[in-house]
């Protein structure tokens, strides 16, 4: 790693003059309308508050603010390019924000900032590699954060930290070391505040449909179960001490069944307090809160109900809005009841209790500040109000807020307002007050889907607000046009670019759109619908091309709402006429027993394929084998099984004998081949005989033609190869191997297949990704704990596969996506911890990979992809953070040889 980190700091000093990457044309000048904007619940800390929110750039990521425009910024990018992080904000220690997030490597684990953009950092990886630790809770007790841990694959565990790594450490497991057994993936844990008695925290327990609320301090010593549930058919999750308890209340209170009862943390005085059947139509808990020691709740038809832990001391104080779900709060010593109606006050009687506001809408959330509520509340959209408890203190503050405020904050509170944008309301609540915009003011077009066809790039382009067309790009703005004002799609600006909506086929494309099948030429004369709106073909997934046509999985939709219809294969020619089922190779009937249907036909599926010459290979399902191998020249004679790999059978279930006379008594296991590749004249696949497991097959399109290449996992284990792909009259793969994935190549021979790579680095073995084929090498990113996701490439043998470069120096890595051929280079989108995600060119070399530019200046991201190269350039989508995403060129030129 030594040298690797001398070569980067050679490479890096003398850096390259960058390529010029250009604007083909902005097509969407109208402000955005994408899904971005601050959204989850934050956390608030000495003035400043930490929040997600997601922008169009960074997708969704750990923000602040201090309350001012320019204290209100992004802090960091955990999932490099638009992907989410799923970020959570949990607790403040030590001058550090830790918060759970994925980086998409890992699942969610515990991160931490100190308040600087770009400074995150992995606090703990609990799971190692791409599992999740599912931390749950973060509670404060006796100077540390207690949380629990469920692990994938092990039972759940009582975690603490003090903020450092050294004093983050597994406290106790729950099974063997607290006794707490019987928890299978159907159970829930939850933790709670510390006890009333303060000697311990509360556990509780859902295991089946027996829950139960422990008291443990870690110890089994310390660990007291403190009331068993009656066993019930559903859990009451009211139940939960978070939803009974608040603050530091000396008393806790919960429902078993009808019966409330109170505890102080021990088991002598954990008791029941009275069966409150008599007093309340539906025992069933709608809002709960424990003010001063007292419990109050409203429960199914409207019933407010206080306890105060005595049998004498439980009461109904009023009947308020029973079709609606009140939410209780506090303010001024008094408890309210916010409800669709209006909004009720106690003092903690019936006599005190009475309606003091009118109110109209369903309520949404209640957020309590010490000198008013604010109240979010849906009529025709989410409008916002504020309340000091009294009717001329009532009143909304504005109307196109989010459904829930971000938090409180300095006595008022943050909330996502019109146009995506992040708000603040002052303590006096008088006016709301914008502090960022996240939609950005120059929308994006995309593009989406994109495809080369000819001289020319085809993609879906969003032209203005709920405005998608088919357009056609040959690099250049005059030449970038409108194929089909017909043809919509949606676009999500937030999700990864979309590479797989068309299929070429020759000189057109096949795609889907408006709920009908498409072909294209990339021309506006030469763009045609397949089949009439009312035609009975309702979606296609293309399998494979044959010949000049394209095989696909039609599926013909019924017109009674419990029959789904079936999908079966499909050809077309492009034209109209020529679009037609070959063949339903599933044919058989099964009884539906919901009148109108009595019967509802079954599909055989078609798909995955690959064509080779005049023949489409493909999967599907006739019943009678199972999902196995077929073949087809596009008719209906000329589709036939290939072989029955998995020759296992099973009783017949599927169907029934008076629907389907003639359905076999006895139905194939299907050995589902998947994973296609063309080698000379055979194709690769992968699939299950029932006896070897997941492996490596061939066939040559006959029956005895077809066999397995190797058992690379032996015996019944799978070693499951993915991601196929030619070159050089090779095909490699990954495969399982020792417990990982390893690099595997094959010349469709036994003797011919081999283990080229481990894929170890330092010590420790890489997590690969998708193989791509460029000259005589194959590049993929993988990912290892001492580098991150970096990308590698090999020539097929164990000393040419190798990382490339380190570009990110240390374990978060530069995350390599968007991987494509162009001009005998690689194209790929990276993050070198510097100029956020950009585009990169890569000839299999340290000195031969360098950055195409930085379009989004500075550490912002400009997420580029997918690439296509057209007529002697580059096409791709960018974000350059002034124009949207739009479409950007680099001449092939720029990417030959390291520019100086």
């Amino acid at each position: 790693m030594a040298g690797v980190a001398l070569l980067l700091a050679g490479f890096f000093g003398g850096a390259p003059a960058e390529a010029e990457p250009r604007l083909v044309a902005d097509l969407n000048t109208a402000p955005g309308q994408l899904l971005v904007g601050p959204g989850g619940r934050g956390l608030e800390h000495d003035g400043i508050e930490y929040f997600p929110a997601a922008d169009a750039q960074h997708g969704g990521e750990l923000w602040r603010s201090d309350g001012s425009a320019a204290g209100t910024y992004r802090l960091t990018d955990v999932c490099p390019g638009v992907c989410t992080s799923a970020v959570a904000p949990v607790f403040y220690a030590n001058g550090l924000v830790y918060f759970t997030a994925t980086d998409g490597e890992r699942g969610s684990e515990i991160w931490r900032t100190d308040g600087t953009p770009g400074a995150e950092e992995l606090f703990v990886d609990l799971c190692q590699g791409p599992c999740s630790t599912d931390a749950l809770g973060f509670i404060e007790w006796k100077g540390t954060f207690w949380f629990v841990v469920n692990p994938t694959g092990a039972g759940p565990a009582l975690w603490r930290t003090d903020g450092t790594a050294e004093g983050t450490q597994v406290v106790a497991e729950l099974c063997s070391d607290l006794s707490i057994c019987g928890l299978d993936a159907n159970s829930q844990t939850f933790l709670g505040l510390p006890d009333p008695s303060d000697q311990g925290l509360l556990l509780t327990v859902y295991r089946s449909d027996l829950p139960a609320i422990f008291r443990t301090d870690g110890t089994a010593t310390g660990t007291v179960l403190l009331h068993q549930m009656a066993p019930r058919s559903t859990p009451l999750f009211q139940a939960a001490p978070r939803a009974a308890r608040t603050g530091n209340s000396d008393r806790l209170y919960f429902l078993d069944g009808d019966v409330l009862w109170v505890s102080d943390g021990t088991v002598a005085g954990t008791h029941a307090v009275r069966d409150i059947a008599p007093l309340v139509q539906q025992v069933y808990i709608q809002s709960s809160k424990v003010v001063d020691g007292v419990f109050y709740a409203t429960f199914g038809y409207g019933e407010w109900l206080r306890s105060d832990g005595t049998e004498g001391g439980t009461q109904v104080l009023a009947q308020v809005a029973p079709a609606s779900t009140p939410i209780l709060a506090s303010l001024g010593g008094f408890v309210y009841a916010v409800t669709t109606d209006g909004i009720w006050r106690t003092a903690g009687t019936p006599s005190t209790t009475t309606k003091v506001a009118p109110l109209h809408g369903y309520v949404l959330s209640v957020l309590e500040q010490p000198q008013r509520l604010f109240i979010v509340i849906y009529v025709d959209a989410p409008v916002l109000w504020t309340s000091d408890g009294t009717a001329a203190g009532t009143r909304p503050v504005t109307r196109g807020v989010d459904a829930s405020p971000i938090n409180t904050f300095n006595g008022g509170i943050l909330f996502a307002g019109p146009s995506s944008a992040l708000w603040k309301v002052g303590p006096a609540g008088v006016s709301a007050e914008r502090l960022h915009e996240f939609q950005p003011a120059d929308g994006p077009s995309g593009p989406r889907g994109q495809a080369v066809v000819g001289r020319h790039l085809l993609m879906y382009s969003q032209v203005g607000p709920g405005n998608t067309r088919l357009m056609s790009s040959d690099g250049t703005t005059h030449g970038t046009v409108e194929v089909s004002s017909a043809v919509r799609e949606p676009i999500d600006s937030l999700d990864e670019p979309r590479e797989h909506d068309f299929t070429v086929v020759g000189s057109r494309a096949f795609f889907s759109a408006n709920r009908r099948f498409w072909a294209t030429d990339g021309s506006r004369l030469g763009t045609r619908a397949l089949q009439k709106r009312s035609g009975g073909l309702g979606s296609a997934v293309p399998i494979a091309a044959v010949g000049d046509g394209l095989l696909f999985s039609g599926h013909t939709g019924s017109a009674v709402h419990c029959d789904p219809g079936e999908s079966e294969p499909w050809m077309t020619d492009g034209t109209r006429l020529g679009t037609r089922r070959i063949v339903d190779l599933n044919p058989f009937l099964t009884l539906a027993n919901s009148p109108p249907c009595d019967d509802v036909t079954l599909s055989s599926e078609p798909g995955p394929g690959v064509g080779l010459g005049g023949l489409a290979f493909f999967a599907a399902d006739d019943l009678i084998h199972g999902r196995e191998l077929f073949a087809t020249d596009g008719t209906t004679s000329g589709t036939r099984l290939v072989a029955d790999i998995n020759l296992g059978q099973v009783p017949n279930t599927v169907t029934d004998p008076d629907v389907s006379p003639h359905a076999p008594e006895v139905i194939g296991l299907g050995s589902s081949p998947s994973d296609f590749a063309r080698l000379g004249s055979s194709v690769l696949f992968v699939a299950d005989d029932g006896r070897t497991g997941r492996e490596l097959w061939i066939t040559n399109g006959r029956r005895r033609g077809t066999h397995r290449i190797a058992d690379l996992a032996l015996g019944p284990e799978s070693s499951s190869p993915r991601s196929l792909v030619t070159m050089g009259g090779l095909v490699y793969f990954f495969a399982r191997h020792d417990g990982t994935e390893a690099l595997y190549r094959t010349d469709g021979t036994g003797g011919g297949t081999r283990l080229v790579s481990t894929l170890e680095l330092d010590g420790a073995l890489s997590l690969p990704e998708t193989l791509v084929a460029v000259g005589d090498k194959v590049f993929f990113s993988a990912w290892n704990r001492s580098t991150g996701k970096e990308l590698w490439t090999s020539q097929g043998t164990v000393e040419s596969t190798r990382m490339v470069v380190n570009l990110r120096l240390g374990e978060r890595g530069s995350s390599p996506q968007n991987l494509a051929a162009a001009g005998g280079v690689l194209v790929f989108a990276a993050e070198d911890g510097a100029s956020g995600m950009e585009p990169w060119r890569s000839d299999g070399t340290a000195d031969g990979t360098f950055r195409l530019g930085d379009i989004a200046a500075g550490s912002a991201a400009s997420n580029p992809g997918p690439f296509s190269v057209v007529d002697g350039q580059v096409l791709f989508g960018v974000d350059d953070g002034i124009h949207g995403r739009e479409l950007w060129s680099i001449p092939l030129a720029e990417l030959a040889d390291r520019l100086r």
